[in-house]
């Protein structure tokens, strides 16, 4: 294997690694929303079981690509879809 396709090889691992956290992130951050969203509606923090259940959340909605989409977003694709 040659410099281009070593390197070729190794921006794709950092591509892909860099996209993974990327999707951690974007989980982390859609707990900290429901923590916050708990704070402000109970004036109470969050369980560790409920925020167990907003990452599993996270982590459906990265794995299905509505992880960070609004709801206008999420009703074009759908509409193009049809």
């Amino acid at each position: 294997m040659d410099a281009g396709e070593r390197f070729k090889k190794e921006l794709a691992r950092l591509k892909d690694e860099l996209d993974k956290l990327m999707d951690l992130r974007m989980q982390t951050a859609f707990v900290q929303g429901a923590q916050w969203w708990e704070w402000h509606k109970e004036a109470a923090t969050m369980w560790d079981s409920d925020r167990n259940l907003a990452f599993e959340e996270a982590q459906k909605r990265t794995a299905t690509g509505t992880l960070g989409k609004t709801v206008e977003e999420l009703i074009a694709k759908n509409e193009n879809q049809t």
